[in-house]
């Protein structure tokens, strides 16, 4: 939608003649002086009316009447389109999280950007070192896939003030998630996240913000287990079957030299043949016509 707006927009500076048809639609009683970038939105609003009211006149019709199916196929092809609509909301939304994220780090060495990833939640928890030091307070950035956990640039820096700096990014792919303190309602709590070669123990003393965390870890790696199992069970197809290692044997070039000589054989079977019908000179002299010559040394 931002691109037709920004379209109608660029037309109504260069093109004389759209611009004057433009304020002349906008100038009339029934649009109430709303603009037509406002108006654009119009039919994205009305298709959600529709489902509402396609949805009452199905309950309040005779079922099975001729009706009832008809208005059964319009209620499911406006359901569709307000699916496909509320999907593409969230895919923009989606994606002005990331890329607000990936201006709030600092370089460019991490991509926050990539595709199918989703943002989920962010906040600050205390990060407890496995060595006994002093607990250190991180930024965490929680997606679909990955943790980042990330700490404050300096607040004098010139350019990076305002900035985080990613320390790290786990794979939830390989996480197990673990409440180990707080599951009373007690002050606080702590949550484990054990990966392949780390251990990160995370700790709040909202016992509420850290109750929302451990159920945004847990749903996150349970939705990445069950999308990885589902794409397991899938069958090959051809395209999937061409990445795979094709079953070979163990010898080809033991195939081949059979091949050839299976054909040798055939093709000596048949010579034999054509010589029983030929004499002995006939075989020996070379046809006149075959191209070729023998000299006796």
């Amino acid at each position: 939608m931002e691109a037709t707006q920004q379209a109608v927009q660029t037309a109504a500076k260069k093109v004389k003649s759209f611009a004057r048809f433009k304020k002349l639609q906008e100038s009339r009683p029934e649009f109430k002086g709303q603009s037509l970038e406002k108006l654009l939105y119009l039919p994205l609003h009305r298709a959600f009316k529709y489902r509402h009211y396609l949805k009452d006149l199905v309950e309040n019709i005779l079922p099975g009447s001729r009706e009832c199916v008809q208005l059964n196929g319009a209620l499911q092809a406006i359901s569709d389109l307000c699916d496909h609509i509320e999907d593409i909301q969230q895919h923009k939304e989606n994606q002005l999280q990331l890329q607000r994220v990936q201006k709030l780090l600092k370089g460019r060495r991490v991509r926050i950007l990539s595709p199918g990833r989703r943002y989920i939640r962010e906040g600050w928890l205390s990060l407890v070192p496995p060595s006994g030091e002093d607990v250190k307070h991180r930024m965490l950035f929680l997606f679909s896939d990955v943790l980042a956990v990330t700490s404050p640039c300096h607040p004098l820096h010139p350019v990076n003030a305002h900035k985080f700096s990613c320390l790290a990014l786990y794979p939830l792919r390989e996480c197990q998630v673990e409440r180990v303190l707080g599951h009373t309602q007690s002050q606080g709590g702590l949550i484990s996240l054990s990966f392949r070669k780390e251990k990160l123990l995370l700790m709040s003393d909202n016992q509420q913000d850290l109750n929302s965390w451990f159920e945004c870890l847990v749903m996150a790696v349970r939705k990445l287990c069950t999308d990885v199992v589902t794409e397991t069970r899938q069958p090959f197809s051809v395209q999937q079957c061409d990445c795979a290692s094709p079953r070979v044997s163990k010898r080809p070039h033991e195939e081949a030299v059979r091949e050839d000589s299976g054909i040798q054989g055939v093709m000596s079977q048949k010579r034999m043949r054509m010589g029983e019908h030929l004499g002995e000179d006939e075989m020996m002299s070379p046809q006149a016509d075959s191209g070729w010559s023998c000299a006796i040394l």
